[in-house]
């Protein structure tokens, strides 16, 4: 059974462009008493060193809130912007590259390296959100990270993805 996937992306400051990438987005209400937490995570996110970063702990503390602000206050570090994929709906972590191919707009096969060339020079930012029930699919976020080497991942999950670079 397949699900459906929600991505949400973030397009350059001067709007949609011709891909349809939209807006990130904006939170109903502010976010209170975490200006720290935003500042080191957005410092992380922000450094060259970092390509991976995931925001673990149990459901209902915010972990996706928090990646949304952090997403909107690093967007400009970012040229080709930031794409929020909703994986709460996702049940096979099989979908997971795929999923991730869409989002950077490869077409063809996603096992054939030839058809990321389009992505490997794009300079954005990927929020994965609620990826605890497919982290067997950790790998695929790693090869995506080796073959896009510009790419930056946020993952929110209530569990560690157990991946290293």
């Amino acid at each position: 059974m397949t699900s459906a996937v929600q991505v949400i992306p973030h397009s350059r400051e001067h709007g949609a462009d011709d891909s349809g990438i939209g807006p990130l987005p904006f939170p109903v209400t502010p976010l209170i008493g975490r200006d720290s937490l935003v500042a080191d995570v957005t410092e992380r996110l922000t450094s060259p060193e970092v390509r991976l970063l995931t925001l673990v702990g149990p459901g209902g503390i915010g972990k996706t809130r928090l990646g949304l602000e952090v997403a909107h206050a690093v967007r400009g570090h970012f040229p080709d912007g930031a794409h929020l994929l909703r994986l709460a709906s996702v049940n096979d972590p099989s979908l997971v590259p795929v999923i991730l191919a869409r989002a950077l707009d490869v077409r063809g096969p996603v096992d054939d390296p030839r058809a990321w060339a389009v992505a490997r020079d794009r300079r954005c930012l990927l929020v994965l959100d609620n990826f605890e029930h497919l982290v067997e699919a950790a790998l695929s976020v790693a090869d995506v990270l080796t073959r896009c080497p510009e790419i930056t991942v946020l993952v929110t999950s209530r569990a560690p993805l157990h991946i290293s670079g």
